[in-house]
């Protein structure tokens, strides 16, 4: 009963990541690029290896005026290189603009 119960959980967990991936892979081809603005750069809620990570906090504005925010986990040696109020190039959906992925610095 337990091994059926890890598959499935595992199963589940794999097909997800899997389905999340291939967005990703679609939004990078045909999504509608956006510039996005870093609003806040600060520990993140996460430890990997007992090293607390961080996250910037961005916010993107679609085609029809709709402000979205979210926000990326980065490791502690990458932080020092970003800076609130720099822009950064994600590309969403264009009919559900939530969803995008992120792209990375504005050339």
């Amino acid at each position: 009963f337990v091994g059926g119960l890890l598959t499935a959980v595992g199963g589940v967990i794999f097909f997800n990541a899997l389905k999340k991936q291939k967005l990703d892979e679609e939004l990078r081809r045909r999504g509608i690029p956006a510039e996005a603005t870093i609003t806040e750069i600060a520990p993140a809620d996460i430890r990997i290896n007992r090293i607390q990570q961080w996250a910037i906090h961005y916010r993107y504005q679609d085609a029809y005026g709709a402000s979205h925010v979210d926000s990326r986990i980065i490791t502690p040696e990458e932080a020092p290189q970003w800076q609130v109020g720099q822009t950064v190039t994600v590309r969403y959906d264009s009919q559900r603009p939530r969803l995008h992925v992120w792209i990375g610095p504005t050339s």
